[in-house]
Parts: C-alpha cells; structure tokens; sequence
C-alpha cells in the first residue's frame, strides 16, 4: 500500500482539457426533476507505464428545459511509476483533482447554458471532502 502523501510529491498537473460539451434547450418544459440538479462521474486511465494518469471528471446538469454536460480531463505525470492502488487513486481524485478540475467544469457549464440563450446555472463552490468516489481494484 503506498501512502498519498508519497503519490502527491511524485504527481505533477500536465494539463487540462475539456474534451467534450453538450447543451440541449429542450423545447417546453419538463416536470420538476427530483434530487439535485447536478451529477458527476470519475474515471481513471494509466499510461506511459503507469508515469501518467489520466482524470476523467463527467458533469451533467439536468434542469426542466436545458441539459448540459461536460467531461474535462487532467493529466498527471510522474518521474516513477504511478501506484494504481484504489484508495490512493480515490483520496487523490476526491483531495486534489477534483479541486483542480471543478472550476473549469463549472465554468464550460455555465458558457453552454448561455450558448442556447438559457438563463446561466451557476454549479455551488465545492468544498474539499465533499465528493466521494469508488476506484475499481485492477486486479479484480
């Protein structure tokens, strides 16, 4: 087991990128949606031999007449190999990149909202330790 203290001085923020956008006014108006407006979803990938790792941060708001969603991605390098132990990886995402990552998702979402001339949807701050995630073990 590698601790995150020790994966955290090795990882160093490459890049970010928003890899794909989507708004949708739907014509009318839906029902009231339930539950929060907003949605997000993490992936993972290795490569380079496990020295770069990817983060995949899916963002979805689902309003009665507008659905948007973005998927921004951080890549992050290492000099050595990356761990690929689950735990690590999701303190990781849920301490350090999805900080980094949110404010950008936050913005392309509220630009998409007014790209189809909706009124702008604003994502709340996020808060450090808010987002829970669960990494499948690779071995499994």
């Amino acid at each position: 087991m590698t601790d995150l203290h020790d994966v955290l001085k090795s990882l160093k923020l490459l890049d970010i990128s928003t890899t794909r956008e989507m708004v949708q006014a739907l014509p009318g108006s839906r029902d009231e949606l339930e539950g929060e407006p907003y949605s997000f979803s993490f992936g993972t990938v290795f490569s380079d031999n496990n020295s770069v790792l990817l983060v995949t941060m899916n963002s979805a708001i689902d309003l009665p007449d507008v659905r948007a969603e973005v998927t921004t991605v951080g890549r992050f390098g290492s000099n050595t190999p990356i761990p690929d132990d689950p735990n690590v990886l999701a303190a990781f995402i849920e301490q350090v990149a999805v900080m980094m990552l949110f404010p950008f998702v936050r913005e392309s979402l509220r630009n998409a909202f007014g790209r189809v001339g909706a009124e702008p949807f604003v994502l709340p701050m996020l808060l450090r330790g808010t987002v829970s995630v669960a990494v499948d073990d690779p071995e499994n």
